[in-house]
């Protein structure tokens, strides 16, 4: 083996040790908010959670100091010139059963706020907004304001021509949380809270680094280890095409010590239903006709035709039963299907299991020793109980 691809193995070794250390040590990336809803989620996670903290009767008891922060960091107007606040409202209807992210009235100011994470701009969205506040104006200024991850732009057929003003997650948002981390830094509770959700903004926007050390990071620091990291890169779509091809020879191995493969025979009424190391490599290729479902069969001596499958089926492994009359592939009755009850099922398919899809599962590169063996040896004795 080449040394310059050793000394990149032996790094990303080192990395996952220290990473295992780091993590013994009590370093960690667990962030309750997130596990309660998905970073990227809009209203669950962002409208709630900012909203939770601009709101002067919220739970965090402490007035509008939050408010005032968002204010000045995020809306980027002074307390003196907003006025005296009058109404902070969280996805308030419109008159034409629209709802704005978030209101925010004052004195002199009437404050509108679309928020996109990853949602697209709907037509005269923000216009309609708009006009909805200008039902509402008595010598206020209405502005409106887009908050999007990185401060992009609004569409055209959302605002119709009138004017924005877009802010950011990955400045504004943040800015403000740091500001508000500031005032609150003695209170423990708080101060967690913020910065929990200043890590899922991070998530959001790609800027988050964990606690424990990763390996984009490492190889990042040395030009020379990244030169080989892109290298290798290169030949990794014909490494995992191989690793895929050797799964499946794996299974005629090891399942063929006590049940007949009948993967030859299939493939002979039906080449493009078996494996090859051919179709293995261009799953995972760039090319524009991608296989989509090929596998291997056995004959476990089921009745009615029934033969066991571990097949991959538009891009997910599954094992389950298949019906051949001839080798040739014919529809499952509903009586076949009867078998899968008590043993796992997908609805209306000739599956019965999805199979993990990471090539670096044990099951995948050891199926011998594998405990998905022994869950398919026990699926067919299982279906050999049902038949009786």
């Amino acid at each position: 083996m080449d040394n310059k691809y050793i000394e990149l193995f032996q790094l990303i070794e080192d990395i996952l040790i220290k990473q295992e250390a780091q993590k013994m040590r009590g370093l960690n990336d667990y962030n309750m908010v997130n596990v309660v809803r998905k970073a990227s989620h809009e209203v669950g996670m962002h409208s709630n959670v900012i909203y939770s903290l601009i709101n002067p009767n919220g739970l965090h008891y402490q007035n509008d100091l939050f408010l005032n922060l968002f204010i000045e960091k995020v809306l980027n107007i002074r307390l003196k010139d907003f006025g005296k606040v009058l109404e902070v409202n969280v996805e308030e209807q419109t008159n034409k059963n629209r709802r704005i992210d978030f209101t925010i009235k004052s004195e002199n100011y009437l404050i509108g706020i679309e928020m996109k994470v990853n949602a697209r701009d709907l037509k005269n969205q923000i216009f309609d907004y708009f006009e909805s506040l200008q039902k509402e104006l008595n010598e206020q200024k209405i502005c409106m304001y887009y908050l999007t991850k990185d401060g992009k732009d609004a569409s055209q057929a959302s605002t119709k021509g009138i004017d924005i003003e877009r802010i950011s997650f990955q400045e504004h948002i943040l800015d403000w949380l740091n500001a508000c981390q500031n005032e609150v830094k003695n209170i423990t509770n708080l101060n967690v809270a913020l910065e929990d959700y200043k890590n899922i903004v991070k998530k959001v926007t790609n800027k988050y680094k964990g606690n424990v050390v990763s390996i984009e990071e490492e190889l990042l620091k040395s030009n020379k280890h990244l030169k080989n990291a892109l290298l290798l890169d290169k030949k990794m779509n014909h490494i995992k095409g191989k690793v895929l091809n050797r799964f499946f020879e794996d299974i005629e191995i090891s399942l063929g010590k006590e049940f007949t493969s009948v993967t030859k025979e299939v493939g002979n009424v039906d080449k493009d239903r078996v494996f090859d190391e051919k179709k293995c490599i261009n799953l995972y290729s760039k090319t524009k006709y991608k296989p989509k479902h090929f596998g291997v069969f056995f004959d476990c001596k089921f009745f009615n035709n029934l033969y066991l499958s571990i097949e991959l089926h538009v891009g997910h492994l599954y094992y389950g039963l298949v019906k051949l009359k001839n080798f040739k592939l014919i529809p499952l009755t509903d009586n076949d299907r009867e078998l899968f009850k008590g043993i796992s099922s997908e609805k209306n398919t000739r599956y019965v299991k999805k199979i993990t899809n990471t090539l670096s599962d044990e099951n995948i590169l050891d199926f011998g020793n594998s405990k998905l063996k022994d869950e398919i040896v026990q699926f067919i004795h299982q279906v050999k109980e049902n038949q009786k």
